[in-house]
């Protein structure tokens, strides 16, 4: 494709996830984004053909491409169009209080996890200043899906995982995630890595 990435998913579009029933086998990421850092640089897709608008809004060197794409502020926004575009879901506005929305009405949440780590409350209950709304929190966790998790601290390949509610309301049921729902980048990966879910499918 364009734009210096590729999508790759792990299975189908329709059937994202099925993961190993084996206890300690890791679950496996959805799919895949992988960029090139040089060419988004420039301005290069893959082929090496101009983009003139992604030159004139990305005339970066390529490390300092690398540090934007790993700041979750800005990925969010474009992961949310790719997974949308990917897996034929509809992308909503800002003031949904959800992300995305399958054919069959389930609302999901992208998340980014960062050098920093990932959070699975509301975005506004997180960040300095901000008091954790438990109640809040529950009543959102209720009304989604799930989550759908992208680790960009391993941009270029950027992987993602969809996370069905019931496992976050087990880890949350557990105590596995801190306080305020925010669990470190280590600690997430061990997280999947350590979770057995059945198979995952967005309505055809």
């Amino acid at each position: 494709m364009g734009f210096g990435f590729y999508a790759t998913t792990a299975t189908s579009r329709a059937a994202l996830m099925d993961t190993a029933r084996t206890k300690g086998r890791a679950m496996l990421p959805s799919g895949a984004f992988n960029w090139d850092p040089t060419a988004l640089a420039a301005g290069l897709s893959p082929r090496g053909s101009r983009r003139g608008a992604l030159a004139a809004g990305l005339q970066l060197r390529p490390a300092r491409v690398s540090s934007f794409f790993k700041d979750g502020r800005r990925m969010a926004w474009l992961l949310e169009e790719l997974i949308a575009d990917q897996h034929g879901l509809e992308r909503m506005g800002e003031c949904e209080g959800y992300d995305l929305k399958d054919k069959a009405g389930g609302h999901w949440e992208v998340r980014c996890c960062t050098r920093g780590g990932v959070y699975f409350c509301s975005s506004g209950d997180a960040g300095k200043g901000r008091k954790f709304d438990i109640l809040g929190y529950l009543a959102k966790q209720k009304s989604l899906a799930g989550w759908i998790v992208a680790d960009i601290e391993t941009f270029p390949r950027v992987p993602y995982w969809v996370i069905p509610r019931v496992v976050v309301e087990t880890w949350h049921g557990q105590h596995k995630l801190g306080a305020g729902t925010k669990v470190s980048r280590a600690k997430f990966i061990d997280l999947i890595r350590n979770t057995l879910v059945s198979k995952v499918q967005f309505a055809a």
